[in-house]
């Protein structure tokens, strides 16, 4: 194929990707930054956009590694910092996910006594 037509095929797929993301459509975002990743595997902003893209539906495994992949193709990106803090803000969440929201603002004490309540109540069904 030409470079030129590839280069082109690679800034519609971003451009539609950019689209996507900014209708909150993140899946189809994420496969049309990927399908400019494809043609072009030093495309830099699609990295950094899909990784926001996977951070907007939590999937911060891949977000991580299209963040990291940007710094490596552009280690001395201008934004370099921002980025590395949402690479450990991401991988934070990761180590610690947020408890169920029923369990917040809980004692050990309230979640045994639901817990004791639910038993018996399991037992009384029998």
């Amino acid at each position: 194929m030409d470079m030129s037509l590839t280069m082109q095929y690679r800034q519609v797929h971003y451009e539609r990707g950019l689209v996507y993301s900014g209708a909150g459509q993140y899946e189809q975002a994420i496969k049309n930054f990927s399908k400019a990743i494809d043609l072009d595997p030093e495309c830099t902003i699609a990295f950094y956009d899909r990784g926001m893209a996977y951070k907007e539906i939590k999937e911060y495994k891949n977000a991580i590694s299209d963040f990291e992949q940007f710094l490596v193709l552009i280690p001395k990106a201008k934004n370099k910092d921002k980025i590395q803090a949402i690479i450990d803000e991401l991988k934070e969440k990761l180590k610690n996910p947020k408890p169920a929201k029923r369990w917040i603002g809980l004692t050990k004490a309230d979640v045994a006594r639901q817990a004791r309540e639910a038993a018996t109540h399991r037992d009384r069904d029998k």
